[in-house]
């Protein structure tokens, strides 16, 4: 049986897709529609260590940076915390700045996502891939990718801070993949409201095999700079597999096109 639904707004075409194998047209997919995410029914039982496949976040994955996570809150601010984030202009949530106000680094200056903002905000379908000694993340937002090392290294104790930090993953048993990732530059934000993180950041993704076309995400931020205990920023996320054969809309937040924006909208808005 093959999903349809119409793509709004993204493109102009009706996009079908079918299981794996089957023939149809899945150029440009954006993702999943509420409607669409919830008929993805389990199926079978899961297969053991893989997570391979395309997988659809749902709009959940979209949403972050109302300080709130899946209902979740995130832990209260150190003093250094609150007066990092004191210095951020986001464009939504409870801090939330004027539009010409703004300095998200993603949407005013076209800097990366980073980790692990690519989870908790514009956490779009994602194809995974298992090669021998690593795994490979490859979202569609923003065309990025990260590598998961499971060769056995240990996590650098000194690295050179990276938009995506360094990480290694591990097999906690046949159906939960634990990855630790650690040496984030402080120029990210955690979410899209702001919030921020120290260099001194680890997080915590634990995927859940749950069945043939299930995933759960949980992730954990601990940053004892800038939050006073551990805190969960998504909790049992769940991810629906799509067709192997779907093709991702490329969606990036071009330079170019974030410049062309503060000068057409920001700066518009400032004089009105």
């Amino acid at each position: 049986m093959c999903i349809r639904f119409a793509v709004a707004a993204m493109v102009a075409s009706a996009v079908t897709l079918c299981p794996s194998g089957a023939t149809a047209q899945s150029w440009s997919f954006p993702g999943l529609g509420n409607d669409e995410f919830k008929a993805i029914q389990p199926g079978s039982p899961p297969p053991r260590r893989d997570l391979t496949g395309a997988w659809d976040p749902g709009g959940a994955g979209i949403a972050g940076g109302d300080g709130y996570f899946n209902g979740r809150q995130m832990a209260p601010l150190t003093p250094l915390g609150k007066e990092m984030l004191s210095r951020n202009r986001p464009g939504h949530g409870p801090e939330s700045a004027k539009v010409f106000e703004g300095n998200d680094p993603l949407t005013t200056r076209g800097d990366p996502s980073g980790f692990p903002r690519i989870l908790n905000y514009e956490f779009r379908p994602t194809r995974i891939v298992q090669i021998p000694g690593a795994v490979l993340m490859l979202y569609s937002f923003n065309q990025t990718w990260r590598i998961i090392w499971t060769d056995g290294r240990p996590l650098p104790e000194d690295p050179d801070p990276r938009w995506f930090g360094y990480s290694v993953g591990r097999w906690v048993d046949d159906f939960n993949f634990v990855v630790d990732t650690v040496g984030m530059t402080d120029r990210t934000w955690v979410d899209s409201g702001g919030y921020p993180h120290s260099e001194a950041l680890r997080v915590q993704e634990r995927y859940t095999r749950t069945s043939a076309n299930g995933i759960e995400l949980t992730v954990t931020i601990n940053d004892p700079q800038v939050y006073t205990k551990p805190w969960i920023s998504r909790d049992r996320l769940p991810l629906k597999r799509l067709p192997d054969n779907t093709d991702f809309l490329e969606q990036i937040y071009a330079a170019s096109e974030v410049t062309g924006f503060k000068e057409d909208v920001a700066t518009k808005t400032k004089t009105q």
